[in-house]
């Protein structure tokens, strides 16, 4: 590593500006480089890990940190024959990695450093996604001395995993350490999930099923109906765009809070025109707004389909919306067209959804605290 230092420095001089990447990973990546690159060992003296295959050799396996980062190419290269495409296209590739703060060294400087030092072109980390710590009520996660939540153990609350994913990814670490506690995750399950969100698609569906038969009614296109839709819509589209903005620099907790922005907008446009108070009076405003919701809310599914996957699934299976060609690009294509007013051609004419149910439910989670 020390002799490779000029290079892999000029590397990160121009990586780390193009590629946006945050505080503590040019904080820390710049203090080593300053220090001076040293050479450091890649083997270690124990038994599990993968042999070094020379002679001699034969009591030692690899550093994992060493040996970890060239295993993000080799598991690529038994299905994927043609894994060069992806590896050794730094011209046509964009190679985002997500870390903690520990990790930092060897995905910034460890690992490009041997790749550099090959010779040959591969494909370099652009953003290196690097968090704080989230802690356990105050206190660092550790398996040994039971402190934390994990896996198995979260499986077993029965607390459905839309939930947890919410809450992590909406508590994640990225400018600071962050903090797991059982009462901000009934929290938030209670007055953003259950109340925005879950709000939302159950009144929205509750009101196509009941007051439409199940079928999602059409837009009628008129002056009032216009009016009312090209508002909405535009402010719908406004957050899209910087929804977009927020995901491609990877700034993925900001990005869920503006999807559930989005969210909220759905329902205070709801609110606002009141359909179940308009439906006798005015029914093609009525049948106009719903069938804004419902175009506007399988576009918030897709939005939040990175963050919480099985609630959109959930909704695509009550609305009955399958994918297609177009509907695999959709978040693309809504955003290139241009006009806001695009996204009410996402569902098709008289489409019918099947029975609403509900997705999200109020909870009580403080007797986990004793756990």
């Amino acid at each position: 590593m020390d002799k490779i230092q000029p290079k892999t420095e000029e590397w990160v001089k121009q990586a780390a500006v193009k590629g946006k990447w945050p505080n503590n990973a040019t904080s820390t990546t710049n203090t080593l480089l300053k220090d001076g690159l040293k050479k450091r060992c890649i083997t270690r003296d124990i038994k599990w890990g993968v042999p070094v295959p020379l002679p001699g050799y034969e009591q030692k396996v690899f550093y994992v940190w060493f040996d970890a980062p060239i295993g993000y190419l080799s598991i690529t290269a038994p299905v994927a024959p043609e894994w060069e495409k992806w590896w050794k296209n730094p011209d046509n590739v964009e190679l985002v990695q997500f870390i903690g703060k520990d990790n930092i060294l060897f995905h910034s400087l460890m690992f490009p450093s041997s790749l550099i030092g090959t010779g040959e072109k591969y494909t370099l980390v652009n953003h290196l996604s690097a968090t704080e710590f989230l802690n356990y009520e105050g206190q660092k996660f550790s398996k040994s001395n039971n402190i934390g939540l994990f896996g198995d153990q979260a499986k077993e609350t029965n607390i459905p995993c839309e939930v947890y994913r919410y809450y992590l990814l909406a508590n994640r670490p990225e400018q600071a350490d962050s903090n797991f506690t059982w009462t901000d995750l009934a929290e938030k399950n209670n007055n953003e999930l259950l109340k925005n969100l879950g709000n939302l698609s159950f009144r929205l569906l509750m009101f196509i099923d009941k007051t439409y038969k199940k079928i999602v009614p059409d837009f009628t296109n008129d002056e009032e109906s216009n009016k009312a839709a090209d508002e909405f819509l535009k402010e719908l589209y406004e957050n899209f765009i910087e929804y977009v903005k927020l995901m491609e620099a990877v700034k993925l907790k900001e990005g869920l809070h503006k999807a559930m922005n989005i969210s909220s907008i759905c329902n205070k446009y709801m609110q606002a025109w009141e359909p179940w108070a308009i439906y006798k009076n005015k029914p093609n405003l009525c049948s106009s707004c719903i069938n804004t919701l419902a175009n506007a809310f399988i576009l918030l599914c897709a939005i939040l389909e990175p963050f919480i996957p099985t609630f959109s699934a959930k909704v695509y299976e009550m609305f009955k919306w399958k994918r297609g060609e177009k509907e695999e690009t959709l978040l693309g294509f809504i955003f290139n067209c241009k006009d806001f007013k695009k996204i009410l051609g996402i569902i098709p004419p008289h489409h019918e959804i099947s029975e609403p149910l509900p997705i999200f439910r109020e909870s009580n989670l403080m007797h986990f605290n004793s756990k």
